[in-house]
């Protein structure tokens, strides 16, 4: 069997890849996980000179942050060598004005986290722990107060319009606005949607890094699918595996909030752990292509 990596050097890195055979392999492989990526980025006008220039910046910010040796500077030399992208090209990309939109980019949409906020926050549930219906300013708790607790400066009704656009949420016929769905889904092609994809890849990915550099302290990752199942199953089935993993991430949601020091901030982790933060959760999604 070819070797997949060379020994780690003395700062713990990997090296680089091993012997042309398994070289190859790799490359087929970074080949198959891009063609998605590669199509939607196509059907959206985006070809490969801007792709190119998006994946530059990422191995130079890669190199930069998580490759660098502690106690020393990052040079411009030595992300250049790791790279092996040109001195210029590594000083220009470092220069570029980007750290607010990449920070941006990986913050939870603020819609998302009025609806986590109201399906996981007691004073938004009912005694049987369903979100219940809210006024818009009147009453408490109302809708105004979710937003103020869990959306930061944006207005009420700028989520109020953004959430009733995307059907997660209506008003009844008492003026109240109800939670119809447990998730915010942007429009399909919307700047929203490729913050989402941004998002659940690179955290995809960290896991699967994760795994791959840690042989006893692995990460959840797993899959369960069939290959042969006949066309008329497929609805049925769609519909099962919606709603039981919908259900098993509401379960989930209950439990994360009530450690989660936004929503409680007065915690004993909170004291203990004042200045240190974790990001924990599940992704899940759903499988369906046509074998040719």
């Amino acid at each position: 069997m070819a070797t997949l990596f060379r020994r780690r050097d003395e700062q713990g890195h990997m090296g680089k890849l091993g012997d042309t055979e398994t070289s190859t392999q790799i490359y087929q492989y970074i080949r198959f996980m891009l063609r998605p990526l590669a199509r939607i980025l196509l059907r959206r006008g985006m070809g490969y000179g801007e792709f190119a220039e998006a994946a530059k910046a990422a191995f130079v910010d890669a190199a930069q942050i998580d490759l660098a040796i502690p106690g020393r500077k990052q040079t411009t030399s030595r992300i250049s060598t790791i790279t092996g992208l040109s001195r210029k090209e590594v000083h220009r990309l470092l220069n570029q004005n980007e750290a607010e939109q990449i920070e941006a980019l990986h913050k939870l949409n603020r819609a998302a986290r009025v609806i986590s906020g109201w399906v996981s926050d007691p004073r938004f549930l009912d005694p049987n722990g369903q979100p219940v219906s809210l006024n818009f300013e009147e009453g408490s708790p109302n809708f105004s107060q979710l937003v103020k607790d869990y959306s930061g400066d944006i207005t009420a009704r700028t989520i109020a319009d953004e959430l009733s656009r995307t059907g997660a949420i209506e008003q009844d016929s008492e003026g109240q606005l109800r939670l119809v769905k447990q998730a915010y889904i942007p429009d399909a092609g919307s700047v929203e949607q490729f913050k989402l994809l941004s998002e659940n890849l690179a955290e995809l990915m960290n896991t699967i890094e994760h795994n791959i550099e840690n042989e006893d302290d692995k990460y959840f990752q797993r899959k369960v699918y069939y290959d042969n199942i006949p066309v008329e199953s497929v609805a049925e089935l769609r519909q099962l595996i919606n709603d039981r993993a919908q259900q098993c991430l509401e379960d989930i949601n209950k439990v994360l909030a009530k450690h989660d020091r936004d929503h409680n901030p007065d915690t004993e982790q909170q004291a203990q752990h004042e200045n240190k933060r974790m990001k924990l959760g599940l992704a899940l999604h759903y499988i369906q292509e046509e074998k040719k």
